[in-house]
C-alpha cells in the first residue's frame, strides 16, 4: 500500500503519458486513490462522489460532474444545452467550469469570453451564488491586487504592531534595569 503523499510516474503501470500520480486521501471520506499532479499539487483532492457533494454544486441538477482541477470543478455539459457554447470542448466531452455556469444560470446568459467569475472568498470550489462576482479581466486583477495590498498592509501594520510591543516591553525591562542599578548605588552611598 503507497503511503500518502507518494509520487510515482504513470509510466510504471503502462500508462504512455508524462503525467505523475500522487496518492492522496479525500478529505471527506477519507478513501485513499492516485490522482495526476498538476504544477506540483494535487489535480484533484476529493474523490469523484464526495465532489459531487460539494455544498452549493449544481452537479446534481443534471450536469454529471467531472473533475475538480487546481481547486476549481468542472462539469460535463451535453450539446443539446443551452449554455454548451460556453463549454471547452476536450476529447472526451465538453466541460464547463462550475463557477461560470452558476453566473449564467444567475444571469439568465450564457457568459462572454471577456466575462471572468471572481470568487470573493478566494475559495475556488465554493460556488455559491454569493460568493461569486461577475467582473472582466482587468477588473478582476484589481480585485486579487486589492486583496494582496489589503493583506499586505494588514501585514505591513500587524509588524508595526508587534515592533511595537516590543519595544515598549524592552523598554519596560530596560527601566526596572535601571531602577535596580539606581537602588543599588542608592545603598552602597548609604554605606559609606
Amino acid at each position: 500500500m503507497p503511503q500518502l503523499g507518494e509520487i510515482r510516474h504513470a509510466r510504471e503501470w503502462g500508462y504512455t503519458s508524462g503525467n505523475h500520480l500522487i496518492w492522496v486521501q479525500c478529505p471527506d471520506c477519507l478513501r485513499e486513490r492516485w490522482t495526476r499532479v498538476i504544477r506540483g499539487i494535487p489535480g484533484t483532492h476529493r474523490c469523484l462522489r464526495c465532489s459531487s457533494r460539494i455544498n452549493g454544486s449544481i452537479a446534481h441538477h443534471g450536469y454529471r460532474l467531472r473533475f475538480e482541477s487546481l481547486g476549481y470543478v468542472f462539469l460535463l455539459i451535453d450539446k443539446t444545452d443551452f449554455f454548451f457554447p460556453m463549454a471547452q470542448t476536450k476529447k472526451k466531452g465538453a466541460y464547463i467550469p462550475e463557477h461560470r455556469l452558476v453566473m449564467a444560470k444567475h444571469i439568465g446568459r450564457c457568459l462572454h469570453s471577456w466575462e471572468v467569475v471572481h470568487h470573493k472568498n478566494g475559495i475556488r470550489n465554493d460556488n455559491r451564488i454569493d460568493n461569486l462576482e461577475l467582473t472582466i479581466h482587468g477588473a478582476h486583477a484589481s480585485l486579487h491586487n486589492k486583496g494582496y495590498r489589503d493583506g499586505y498592509q494588514k501585514g505591513l501594520v500587524d509588524g508595526h504592531q508587534q515592533q511595537i510591543k516590543e519595544l515598549r516591553e524592552l523598554i519596560e525591562e530596560q527601566g526596572k534595569l535601571l531602577n535596580l542599578v539606581l537602588w543599588h548605588f542608592s545603598k552602597e552611598s548609604n554605606h559609606v
